[in-house]
């Protein structure tokens, strides 16, 4: 079952372990809100403490004064209650921060060096240079900021509001869950800003610091963002708003610039997705009235419009896919510059064909980057010039030279194709794809052993499924080789091959995109369908249920049983049943007398097993003396004398 891990700026690594707490409950029945928040507050404890163990944990030596003084002062003229702080300094050289809904904090090393490194930049002095006491003021107006943007999320109980949020969606739009609760999510980190602001003002700081704070994590974000694909940064899959977008909430020297460095961002990332194409251009055309001749904005324009002309034009009359894609927007990019069987014909827009390859010569001379040639081929190749034939050959066998990877053969290989060099087109596809496949197995088969990699695997998956939802024809680029392998077999007249490439990359690779169903459909390989799951109700409770429905079906708990995994079971005594929560969604049930509910009020303890076989066909397997049913709801049964005793779904 899928887990959301949903809690701001909160990073859950949940380990094994024993140590069982015990909480008994009281008899009055318990207000929904008091039993969630408990629950909170248990797990609160879980993930800091695992957090502490998975990273480890170092003394906060000489900045141990300041962030205490930092938080003292910050929450004492918070006008908020007061609470027990609990902090760690983790070993890590990141510069982040986190907080936890239970009042733990934890803040990385790497944050603190780089804050005592900006205290010898702007000094001039090292740090044994400066007396302590001054050394102390100094770190504390550093940190200030940083802690008074975690107790916005504290203060605002973000955390607890994203829990029930998020519940709340799998209810009512399950399919957009993903891409609304990062919507979500940065709104929590724009009312921490705000907050933290807020804070710092009563308490007496300089409220500036929040803004010198964000130019920082601007500076380190610029960083990050040198020779990575749009791709890599999409507003749309941030958890985090952007700083310039942070930046921009706030009236202050720069305000303006910082809100129109978001408008820019928004745009790419606009072109990278294909989607808002005439607003991005628009925008584009606004920052070249600002910046004429930009050489990174004239070749976003270029891309733009080549992705409207496509937009025109079918998936078939395409052919193959090709990879289009451009830097992410960096400020420096900006601020800092000055087979023919008839006649070949241009398919879709015409116009908005001429316009992007007008856009292009304009600027691709000028522009040294292979990614932006290989795109520029891509173009060229559906001319039906000989001379723009013959050139986006070159630009595209030129990219692969300077920038040898997975998209820039695929794309030469799409130019060989659109060109009439099919078995070109057709032998580097399919070196592409056999070399990819080998690449991609290992992978899939590191995941079955190694946790890192299926973690990984499994953060892809989830990437591309909210990627497909704003764009349905995206596909990654190394999946591409395999994709277009299936369609020129397909194009070349070998269909059998293309069916048996089809089958590997439907079922391997994706089967959601536009294109993976324009390739089902030709080859009449059929799409798999996804495992479906019937889970059946327990009292109107069922796997997957989350605590709040628990608390309104069910009531509250007995007893709860609390781990230090972060698993909790919680006895119903009258009831005779366990819930197994994990994540605060119901993982298991388990059923113990006769007088326990039924399964759909049908099959309980009690029931014969022949009843039993009845509904859930016949058992798979055998574990532990359990009878394993396996289908769209598992079960599992102990029996004695062929009456069930124990029944477990999961």
């Amino acid at each position: 079952m899928k887990k959301y891990f949903l809690y701001v700026l909160v990073v859950l690594w949940l380990l094994g372990g024993g140590g069982l707490t015990l909480i008994h409950a009281q008899s009055a029945a318990a207000d929904t809100d008091i039993e969630l928040w408990s629950y909170m507050m248990r797990q609160s404890q879980v993930w800091y403490e695992n957090m502490i163990k998975q990273i480890g944990m170092v003394d906060p030596g000489e900045w141990k004064q300041p962030l205490e003084s930092a938080f003292l002062r910050l929450s004492r003229f918070s006008g908020e209650k007061g609470f027990h702080i609990q902090y760690a300094v983790l070993n890590s050289g990141e510069f982040n921060a986190a907080a936890f809904p239970g009042g733990q904090f934890v803040f990385n090393l790497g944050t603190l060096t780089i804050l005592d490194q900006i205290i010898e930049l702007y000094s001039g002095k090292t740090l044994n240079q400066i007396p302590a006491a001054e050394l102390a003021v100094l770190r504390e107006n550093l940190i200030a900021p940083i802690v008074a943007h975690e107790l916005g999320h504290y203060y605002n109980r973000h955390a607890f509001k994203s829990m029930k949020r998020t519940w709340d969606l799998m209810e009512k739009d399950p399919d957009t869950l993903d891409l609304k609760l990062i919507k979500y999510t940065q709104a929590n980190e724009f009312e921490a800003d705000r907050t933290g602001y807020l804070l710092l003002q009563k308490a007496g700081y300089n409220p500036d610091s929040m803004i010198a704070t964000l130019e920082i994590l601007n500076a380190m974000h610029q960083d990050q963002l040198q020779g990575i694909p749009s791709s890599s940064f999409n507003i749309y899959l941030e958890t985090h708003p952007s700083p310039h977008n942070r930046l921009a909430q706030f009236k202050a020297e720069g305000q303006d610039w910082h809100a129109w460095a978001a408008k820019l961002e928004q745009a790419i990332s606009d072109i990278s997705l294909g989607m808002n194409l005439a607003q991005a251009i628009q925008q584009l055309d606004q920052g070249l009235k600002q910046f004429p001749g930009n050489i990174y904005l004239l070749k976003a324009r270029a891309v733009a419009y080549h992705k409207r002309w496509l937009a025109t034009v079918s998936l078939k009359d395409q052919k193959l896919r090709g990879i289009i894609d451009l830097p992410a927007f960096r400020d420096d990019l900006v601020f800092a510059s000055p087979k023919k069987s008839s006649p070949k014909e241009i398919p879709g827009d015409k116009t908005l064909y001429y316009k992007a390859r007008d856009a292009y010569k304009k600027v691709y001379q000028d522009a040294v980057d292979p990614g932006f040639y290989s795109n520029f081929a891509l173009l060229l190749a559906y001319s039906k010039d000989a001379k723009d034939e013959e050139e986006s050959v070159a630009l595209a066998s030129q990219a692969c030279v300077l920038q040898p990877n997975y998209a820039t053969f695929s794309n030469l290989g799409v130019v060989y194709f659109l060109i009439g060099k099919e078995q070109d087109a057709l032998q580097l596809f399919g070196e592409l794809a056999l070399d990819y496949h080998n690449e991609y197995s290992s992978l899939i088969g590191a995941a079955d052993f190694d946790e890192q990699v299926y973690a990984s695997l499994q953060n892809m998956r989830q990437h591309l499924e909210m990627t497909q939802m704003l764009n349905p024809e995206f596909v990654y680029s190394d999946f591409t080789p395999v994709l277009n392998y299936a369609l020129v077999l397909y194009m070349m007249g070998d269909k059998e091959t293309a069916a048996i490439v089809a089958v590997d990359y439907l079922n391997m690779y994706e089967a959601s995109s536009l294109w993976a169903y324009h390739l089902a459909s030709i080859t009449a390989v059929p799409v798999p369908e996804a495992p479906e799951r019937d889970y059946l109700a327990v009292n109107g409770i069922k796997i997957g249920s989350n605590l709040k429905q628990v608390l309104e079906s069910w009531g509250k708990a007995t007893e709860i049983a609390a781990y230090e995994t972060g698993e909790e079971i919680w006895y119903y005594k009258d009831m005779k049943a366990k819930l197994y929560i994990y994540d605060g969604t119901v993982q298991s049930i388990e059923l113990a007398a006769a007088n326990s509910p039924k399964v759909e009020e049908d099959i309980g303890v009690g029931s014969a097993k022949g009843d039993i076989e009845k509904s859930f066909g016949p058992h798979k397997r055998i574990a532990d003396r359990y009878y394993l049913y396996e289908g769209r709801q598992n079960i599992a049964v102990l029996y004695s004398n062929d009456i069930a005793v124990t029944i477990v779904l999961y």
